[in-house]
């Protein structure tokens, strides 16, 4: 007999252990990325070849599964890239990750730079946020998401329900964040 109790949104198992790809992805090699050097990531993302650069950090994170024995080899073709601009100043990339099966899979990640005030050198002050939407235990979650967040120190935080798993439901989380922090 099958048993469907703890299954969430879209049929995922909140039992199932992480697939290493999609977590080193989301929570280790992005972050990574985006905080190593903000300026260059956001002008990576912005050009023709930000999805293949995605995607080749996604094969990384598979090789980096496979060296652990932990599967490898999920496809990234079902991956999306989202453009917004969130204020004046301050933009917004998503990545629509491949379906997340698994507790701490992320749904979508989010990378925030905020510009300030052009300075007479032409290099203005800026700040750098990463946001991630990802499953957690349907059983005590009823909408499966989480919304959280990494620090540029790589402290994970977490902001709580998510009661909205939709593309428009993380850009306006993000934005009530982000926005309500600049004002």
């Amino acid at each position: 007999m099958d048993d469907d109790r703890g299954k969430g949104p879209r049929g995922h198992d909140p039992e199932g252990e992480a697939r290493c790809q999609h977590y080193t992805y989301a929570h280790r090699a992005l972050p990574g990325y985006v905080f190593e050097s903000p300026r260059r990531f956001f002008s990576v993302m912005s050009s023709e070849r930000a999805m293949e650069f995605l995607a080749a950090i996604w094969e990384d994170a598979g090789e980096f599964s496979r060296a652990q024995g932990r599967g490898y080899n999920h496809s990234f073709d079902d991956a999306r890239l989202h453009r917004v601009l969130l204020a004046e100043r301050t933009f917004l990339t998503v990545i629509e990750l491949p379906d997340a099966a698994c507790v701490t899979e992320a749904v979508f990640v989010g990378f925030v730079l905020t510009l300030g005030p052009e300075a007479p050198d032409g290099n203005s002050p800026y700040t750098a946020r990463y946001y991630t939407l990802e499953r957690t235990d349907a059983h005590f979650v009823p909408s499966g998401v989480m919304f959280c967040e990494w620090t540029a120190d790589r402290r994970h935080v977490n902001h709580g329900v998510a009661e909205d798993d939709t593309l428009r439901g993380f850009v306006e989380r993000v934005r009530g964040i982000v926005v309500s922090a600049r004002a």
